[in-house]
């Protein structure tokens, strides 16, 4: 009850109403294409990768990651070249497991990296690159411990 026994009823105009109206369009407009961008953003920066891992794999012998690759098979300078496009792949692994640990892939994603990851170090020849190049450096700390609970009989 208000004044004198009178009820008094807020109003709200019909223009007062439009104007809230269209603050929450606006507002879900402004998150729903904040959210697209987001995405499109994520989108690219795993294509980014996607194309450095590409560009890695076209940089190495079309047999580096299986087992019937020979290093008996490669010239002098190809050999020569392996450990630094390998210490390039380690990088990049090494960044992945990064952001995924951040929280920046998404685990499907990162499942797919992770099996790729695991199956290339798999093989003889790229676990003696990844003991070479994780030996020289102390740059894979986090990476070094994720592989080494990874690997069975792999030295990481």
């Amino acid at each position: 009850m208000g004044i004198h026994g009178m009820t008094i009823i807020p109003t709200i105009s019909v223009g007062d109403m439009l104007a809230l109206l269209t603050l929450v369009v606006a507002a879900t407009t402004g998150f729903v294409q904040i959210r697209q961008i987001y995405k499109q953003m994520r989108l690219a920066s795993l294509a980014d990768y996607t194309k450095r891992y590409q560009d890695i794999l076209l940089s190495l012998p079309s047999t580096y990651f299986t087992e019937s690759f020979s290093f008996d098979r490669l010239s002098d300078e190809e050999r020569e070249d392996i450990p630094k496009r390998m210490r390039v792949y380690f990088d990049l692994c090494s960044e992945e497991y990064f952001l995924h640990r951040e929280g920046y892939i998404p685990a499907a994603v990162w499942k797919e990296w992770e099996q790729g990851i695991l199956s290339n170090l798999g093989l003889k020849h790229v676990q003696f690159e990844w003991t070479d190049a994780s030996s020289r450096t102390d740059i894979y700390g986090e990476f070094k411990k994720f592989l080494g609970t990874r690997l069975d009989g792999t030295q990481a």
